[in-house]
């Protein structure tokens, strides 16, 4: 696998991370999630 595309699926793996935490954070409960709930929303 040449770095370009190591680069471009590490990119959209941190996407799909960061909007899971952010739907599951932000919009479920309407507030700033705890550093417990960050990972709560990573393992589910």
């Amino acid at each position: 696998m040449s770095k370009l595309q190591r680069l471009v699926s590490n990119a959209l793996a941190g996407v799909r991370l960061a909007a899971r935490i952010y739907r599951t954070g932000i919009l479920v409960y309407g507030k700033k999630p705890s550093w417990r709930e960050l990972l709560r929303g990573i393992r589910a």
